[in-house]
């Protein structure tokens, strides 16, 4: 049996919820580590948060932007990219992997 997840993309917050729990809600903020895992929230909601990272912000509303977010260090990111990478972690989904769909309002 599949466990329903429901997921909140806002340009402030990123909200993921489960039937029974209650939801997780970080910052719209990617930090991209070298060696690791990307996490997701502002340092202050990343426990042990001392490494090196490249941080990605504004991602939710370049989401379709042909034009690339450019990071500090010179580097290009889709917004669509660095949101999956965000929508994806293990601490948005509780840590489960389940079957996924997604669907979006469609703005005419």
């Amino acid at each position: 049996m599949t466990e329903p997840l429901g997921l909140s993309i806002g340009m402030t917050n990123l909200v993921a919820a489960r039937v029974g729990r209650p939801p997780v809600t970080r910052r719209s903020i990617l930090n991209v580590f070298g060696d690791r895992a990307p996490e997701v929230g502002a340092p202050s909601e990343i426990p042990g948060f001392t490494e090196p990272r490249l941080v990605l912000t504004g991602f939710v509303e370049r989401v379709g932007d042909p034009v690339p977010l450019v990071a500090a260090d010179g580097s290009a990111h889709r917004g669509e990219q660095a949101l999956a990478q965000a929508s994806l972690r293990p601490d948005a989904t509780a840590g489960r992997s389940s079957p996924l769909a997604a669907s979006a309002p469609t703005i005419c």
